[in-house]
């Protein structure tokens, strides 16, 4: 049984988490959860990476960068699948399957680019330096990121 305290906690939580995807605030919730993911992978990759090679230090500024890319990236995004969440109306395979393939042409291209350019900005570099970047890895993380062929 949850004690008393526990519980009531528990329902404000549950309250708040509800409110956090109603309209009104889910661009806020969806910016916050891009951050926050962004945030998370790079933690745990460093984690693994400390592990893998115990010299290494925690680089608390390198997620810091993680989180703010993900809070830049997080509003397009929003809006993205919201357009096209009224473009293509319904969950049949063929819509479903024109989301993923709008998806994979135009927004994933674009937050790639964004992504590469906005942390070698960040880093200090130039954005040609970015360019360079994103020329160089694109391809192996567009690979990386699209989904198998049936």
């Amino acid at each position: 049984m949850i004690p008393r305290v526990g519980k009531g906690l528990m329902v404000q939580i549950r309250g708040s988490w509800q409110t956090m995807f109603k309209r009104k605030y889910l661009l806020l919730t969806n910016t916050l959860i891009g951050g926050g993911l962004m945030a998370m992978g790079d933690c745990l990759l460093q984690n693994w990476e400390i592990q893998t090679k115990p010299d290494r230090v925690y680089d608390w500024m390198r997620t810091g960068r993680m989180l703010v890319s993900g809070l830049v990236m997080g509003p397009p995004m929003h809006y993205w699948y919201a357009w096209i969440d009224k473009r293509f109306v319904g969950t049949t395979l063929s819509t479903v399957g024109k989301k993923v393939l709008l998806d994979q042409i135009i927004s994933s291209p674009a937050m790639m680019f964004g992504y590469f350019v906005g942390m070698e900005v960040m880093e200090g570099h130039s954005l040609y330096d970015g360019l360079e970047e994103f020329k160089g890895k694109f391809w192996e993380l567009y690979r990386a990121s699209t989904p198998p062929r049936i």
